[in-house]
């Protein structure tokens, strides 16, 4: 008979899986169908409420704790000294080209500007701050927590380690409008973190002088070089010239030209003026002895004149084939001279540009003593922690909804 007390008692086989589910999701350590029909008293022990809870306690309530125990208990105090600085070029520009060349000088302070922001951040300066300032010491301060110093019990005491700590203790960044450079130094410490800080400007200011240094001094050296190769261009046209002037036996064939052209112009005016008084005489005295003389003088004359000019021009050995090759090394001369003039010009402005244009570092803000610890921000880290926490909770409960009601 289907209305005895058995009928009854199967009664829970009737009830829908949906509402089946959803007491399995809220009680899972009784039978649903004894929940369905009111029969089994709801557990409240320790036991009970864990079995119930476990989802809301296992996303919720235990990373709350973790939360309130790091940021309370186990988080350590991070100072933070900041300092502002920019780098600037002594000397200033007023018009025209100086504008030009002030333009140009701020390019090359951008640049530079950049290249000290690098090397604070770089393992070069890292390590001389480990090895002249002992930063590796204000990283593994007692004051420290496990996690935050260095080294810990995660991560080996090695220079790669080390840097990728450093990186999380400097912070170096340029406003490009401004070109003003902000440092923030965190340690464990207050005096550390300024100190640090201190030691970190310093170093970046000798960088950037031995860098500038070392531009000045290749500029130097490359003008000095220009010098010595200038130089030795001339001793060795000069050399030339002396051998050309010992070969040729003369020392120097534009005077001398000019002293046989004039004693050139001078025999030519004698002959006419012979020739001259020649005619005269035969004209006035056709008889005369003297005619006979006067026509040999004239012919010896004019022979002098004829060799005079072979001497001058003419042949291979004449003053004007000598004056060519003169003249070829005198230009020589002339130009190795310019050129050595400009190359002591150069060098004395790259002297005197090094000197003007030098860089330097100047603090805007000294690094200041904190009173006060940057972080961690304890309270907001708590909060933000069990709001992802309630996020995720809300998340997985929803999911486990989704899959016990769509369970076979």
């Amino acid at each position: 008979m289907s209305n005895g007390p058995a009928a009854r008692e199967s009664a829970p086989a009737q009830i829908s899986p949906p509402l089946v589910n959803a007491l399995e999701l809220v009680r899972l350590d009784q039978p649903a169908a004894a929940y369905a029909k009111g029969l089994a008293p709801e557990d409240k022990s320790l036991k009970g409420v864990v079995t119930r809870s476990w989802l809301f306690l296992a996303l919720v309530a235990a990373p709350a704790i973790v939360a309130m125990l790091y940021f309370g208990v186990i988080a350590a105090d991070r100072f933070v000294s900041e300092s502002k600085f920019v780098i600037r070029a002594p000397g200033a520009a007023s018009a025209g080209v100086g504008m030009l060349m002030r333009g140009e000088a701020s390019n090359r302070v951008a640049d530079d500007t950049h290249a000290v922001n690098a090397f604070m951040m770089s393992r070069d300066a890292a390590a001389e701050l480990a090895r002249d300032h002992g930063l590796r010491d204000v990283m593994s301060r007692l004051e420290g927590d496990i996690f935050a110093r260095f080294p810990n019990f995660y991560t080996h005491s090695n220079d790669e380690k080390f840097f990728e700590a450093y990186k999380r203790f400097i912070n170096v960044q340029v406003d490009s409008s401004t070109g003003i450079s902000t440092l923030k130094v965190s340690a464990f410490r207050a005096d550390d973190a300024k100190r640090t800080a201190e030691a970190l400007l310093n170093t970046g200011e000798n960088f950037i002088n031995r860098l500038r240094e070392r531009s000045t001094r290749d500029e130097i050296a490359f003008a000095i070089s220009l010098v010595d190769e200038a130089r030795g261009q001339l001793v060795a046209v000069v050399q030339r010239l002396a051998d050309y002037r010992n070969e040729q036996q003369t020392l120097n064939p534009q005077e001398e030209s000019t002293s046989r052209l004039a004693a050139l112009t001078k025999l030519a005016t004698e002959i006419s003026q012979l020739e001259a008084a020649l005619a005269q005489q035969i004209a006035m005295a056709p008889q005369s002895p003297g005619i006979s003389p006067m026509r040999e003088k004239v012919r010896s004359l004019r022979d002098e004149l004829g060799r005079q000019r072979k001497l001058l021009v003419g042949d291979e050995g004449s003053m004007a084939t000598k004056f060519q090759g003169y003249e070829l090394l005198m230009v020589e001369r002339e130009l190795a001279s310019r050129a050595l003039v400009e190359a002591v010009v150069r060098m004395e402005g790259a002297r005197q540009e090094g000197q003007r244009q030098s860089l330097y570092l100047q603090r805007i803000v000294e690094p200041n003593l904190p009173d006060y610890p940057a972080s961690p921000y304890r309270f907001l880290g708590v909060l933000i922690s069990i709001a992802l926490a309630l996020v995720f909770f809300w998340l997985g409960k929803n999911m486990m909804r989704l899959i016990l009601e769509h369970r076979p």
